[in-house]
This record gives C-alpha cells, sequence and structure tokens, in this order.
C-alpha cells in the first residue's frame, strides 16, 4: 500500500481505535512528515517503497498507544525525542533561534 493512499480505516484498525478519533490524522500526518523527513523523500518517492507505509503506521501506533513525553516515569519517550531532536537549531553551529531572524 502506498503511503499517500492509507485511509483512515486502515490507521484506526492497525491502532484498534474508533475511526473518527480525529487524533488518527494529526498522529498519521506527523508520521508521515517523520518518515519523510528523515529519508528526504517526497511522498512520490515514499510511494514506492511499501515497507515506509508500514513503518509509518507503526509510528501511528506508538503515537496512538504512547501519548506523554514521560514513558515509565523516567524514561522519555523516543519517537518524541526524535522528532524534536531533528528541528534542534541548537545543535548547529552557531545557532540558536534567534539568530536565525
Amino acid at each position: 500500500m502506498k503511503i499517500s493512499r492509507v485511509k483512515t480505516e486502515t490507521i484506526a484498525a492497525h491502532c484498534h481505535a474508533p475511526e473518527d478519533d480525529p487524533m488518527l490524522k494529526v498522529y498519521w500526518d506527523a508520521a508521515v512528515q517523520y518518515v519523510l523527513g528523515y529519508t528526504g523523500m517526497t511522498k512520490r518517492d515514499a510511494d514506492k517503497h511499501e515497507d515506509l507505509t508500514v513503518a509509518a503506521l507503526v509510528l501511528v501506533s506508538d503515537m496512538y498507544y504512547n501519548r506523554s513525553y514521560h514513558v515509565a516515569s523516567e524514561k522519555v519517550n523516543q519517537i518524541v525525542d526524535s522528532i524534536i531532536g531533528s528541528h534542534d537549531y541548537n545543535l548547529l553551529p552557531g545557532g540558536g533561534v534567534d539568530e536565525r531572524r
């Protein structure tokens, strides 16, 4: 199945969630963006790799069931940490948010 053709009912079935849960779309969009950002692909490129659809579905499931930043009290949610880290300008040389403006 192509990543661009996944329907809400597929996501809901994968997560064992009600189809009308509005968070499914939020998590799906975030999961697809994560996959595209991580791979550097466009949606069109990602459509050629059905295993990326599976990866995005696994991410959605993880996001759906682990909705808090801290999992098991002291452990940080790795998906959230990875998403935030991929946008962390503080790690770039000379970079803070204020310097980019």
